[in-house]
């Protein structure tokens, strides 16, 4: 693993995201004692019902949620003071103003002061992984010595495949073949986002994707991102 990989910093928007995106990474990277900090922009559960404030089983759906991210990121040797989450509204946060977000990516940047980000595609179907993107733009600045000498997007099934006008441009593989299974635990720990067979966020699917990309790049099982850029 490159040296780009020491301290992985990822902006994902809601908990799955990031497993779904770059699990077999984040395994990698733990198994090699690297650094890996995850920050959500955005809770995942309050879209699902009918607003009316935050009540109580909107509160507890939000917190299973969260306990379910802690579970499947530990099987991924992830310790929880390195995950960050947020009660910022699902599916809204192109409500919030994109400086907040930029400026929260930002600190996180100052802070751990990572050698790699990875967030959304630009071209995602769900907004709020169209907001990551664009808010991590402007915090991947050179300036002010800024850390990070690799940025990427990565895939989520269910919301960059259905972009079909702009579809995800793979062209940065990470050979996972190894914790493909990890993986796979660790997207079953999101209890009621894994669905059965024949769905597009089935664990069949998720095999298989790897399964694609790994053959686009010579491996059993790859995870593929979009290269933003490489300092």
């Amino acid at each position: 693993m490159r040296n780009d990989f020491e301290k992985l910093l990822i902006i994902a928007a809601h908990p799955d995201d990031e497993v779904l995106g770059c699990g077999g990474l984040i395994s990698l990277l733990n198994q090699k004692d690297y650094q890996v900090r995850i920050v959500f922009l955005a809770e995942g559960s309050s879209v699902r019902f009918e607003e009316d404030g935050f009540e109580s089983e909107i509160i507890d759906a939000i917190k299973k949620r969260e306990y379910c991210a802690l579970s499947a990121l530990k099987k991924l040797g992830v310790n929880k003071e390195n995950i960050y989450f947020s009660m910022r509204k699902c599916c809204k946060l192109d409500t919030y103003p994109i400086l907040e977000l930029t400026k929260e990516i930002e600190n996180h940047i100052a802070e751990f002061k990572p050698t790699c980000l990875i967030t959304h595609n630009q071209y995602d179907a769900n907004i709020d992984h169209r907001k990551c993107y664009e808010a991590s733009l402007p915090a991947l600045r050179p300036v002010k010595k800024n850390s990070i000498s690799l940025a990427m997007s990565f895939e989520i099934i269910s919301s960059t495949e259905w972009n079909y006008h702009n579809p995800f441009s793979a062209n940065y593989f990470i050979d996972i073949s190894d914790v493909i299974e990890d993986k796979i635990k660790a997207c079953l720990e999101y209890h009621g986002e894994i669905h059965k067979s024949n769905h597009s966020r089935s664990i069949d699917t998720i095999k298989t994707l790897a399964a694609y990309r790994g053959q686009q790049a010579g491996y059993s099982y790859a995870e593929a991102f979009n290269l933003i850029f490489k300092r």
